[in-house]
């Protein structure tokens, strides 16, 4: 199985769901639906093997209105395994659907696109562009993840079930990724990077999973501190990338 379903189709949701006792039971228990009905754990966005920029957040975020005219078309567990790689995948542009315009205005399940841009897809791509200096495309210019993959609202249960995802997950990401550059946002991603691989400083240059990169933090788009590089952070980014 590929690492992308490995994660989508993690096997502590159907147990969790079953009543089994685990650490992660408070972000899965919190959807309140069956099996069949449960929005898949989100593995990535885009092209992890060939984007040069890396996004990480905490979790997803999640609809909690069954109308179509405000629900995202998202994976349920009940969608067939070629479903699921190609709507994370190919979520910014060339798979099935158009999952998402702009790579900012998401699918809905009445068919048309949400007339309001979702901010994080909106702010991630804002810092795209300053990083590359240049308009991007999403999910080949970067890819977004995240530290644990289950949707909840305002981060409900990461805390419980950041162990077994960090534990599960992060470390493989990383290295199946190209990224030169990886940009934490918020502090539970930064916090828990720098402990999964030893990092202490910012923006130095480290090996890691075979590959040097570097890391960047920043606080998470929603909250009220400033969330953009500084032209210094910018000049030396780019040098890295060697644009």
């Amino acid at each position: 199985m590929s690492l992308l379903l490995e994660i989508a189709r993690c096997e502590h949701v159907g147990n969790c769901l079953n009543g089994t006792q685990h650490k992660c039971n408070k972000i899965i228990q919190d959807q309140e639906k069956t099996l069949d009905h449960f929005q898949v754990p989100e593995p990535w966005s885009g092209s992890l093997k060939t984007a040069p920029i890396l996004f990480l957040g905490s979790n997803p975020s999640i609809s909690t209105s069954d109308e179509p005219d405000y629900n995202e078309k998202y994976p349920h567990w009940s969608w067939s395994d070629s479903e699921i790689e190609d709507f994370f995948s190919n979520r910014f542009g060339g798979g099935k659907e158009a999952w998402t315009k702009d790579g900012i205005y998401t699918l809905l399940e009445s068919g048309s696109h949400k007339k309001k841009y979702v901010r994080y897809l909106a702010a991630i791509r804002k810092l795209a562009k300053e990083i590359l200096g240049r308009s991007v495309e999403p999910g080949k210019d970067y890819v977004n993840s995240e530290v644990v993959h289950c949707k909840s609202k305002h981060e409900y249960g990461v805390k419980e079930a950041s162990e077994t995802c960090i534990e599960l997950y992060l470390r493989k990401i990383i290295a199946e990724s190209s990224a030169k550059v990886i940009v934490c946002l918020g502090d539970f991603a930064e916090r828990a990077v720098r402990k999964e691989f030893g990092i202490s400083g910012t923006l130095e240059p480290i090996f890691v999973c075979e590959t040097e990169r570097l890391f960047c933090f920043l606080p998470h788009p929603n909250a009220r501190k400033p969330r953009k590089f500084s032209l210094v952070d910018i000049k030396l980014i780019q040098e890295f990338l060697r644009i």
